[in-house]
This record gives C-alpha cells, structure tokens and sequence, in this order.
C-alpha cells in the first residue's frame, strides 16, 4: 500500500477495490481523453484494485469517436477487463 496519498485518491482506490465492475463516463475534449480523466486514471494506474475489473465505457456524445477509442486503449494498458459491447 502507498503512504502519503491525498485522501480523495485513497478513497477512491477503496471504492473501486470494492466494486464489482465499473461505468466510466468521459466526454471527449479536443479529440482526446479530457485532464480529469487523465489524471485519474493516472492515480489509478499502479493500483492493483483496479487490474482485470470489469470496466464499461460510456459517452455521452454521438459524435465521440477518439476519445472514447483512446480511452478504451488506456484502460486496456491497465489491464481493465473491458465488457464487450457494453
């Protein structure tokens, strides 16, 4: 376990230590992965709560194309089990 985490990313990692699966919603900015996002999932990177859970990916924009490949891409290179068609 890492010390000295800023308590909002440590409660973070707890929640999805505990989560069955996970939806994440990202709009799309500038034809890529908002800093929001960006940052997060950065904090969530070495953390092996988040490591083969299942993630679906959802956007709310009909006219999200990048973002939401570049985003699935991320995730794979955390290794999420991304839900098929989901």
């Amino acid at each position: 376990m890492e010390t000295n985490l800023p308590r909002a990313v440590q409660e973070l990692r707890d929640l999805l230590s505990s989560a069955d699966a996970i939806l994440i919603a990202s709009p799309e900015y500038a034809h890529g992965i908002n800093g929001t996002m960006k940052n997060t999932l950065d904090w969530l990177l070495s953390h092996p709560g988040f490591a083969y859970k299942p993630v679906s990916v959802f956007n709310p924009s009909y006219q999200c194309h990048h973002a939401h490949k570049a985003l699935k891409e991320t995730l794979r290179t955390m290794a999420a089990d991304l839900i098929p068609g989901a």
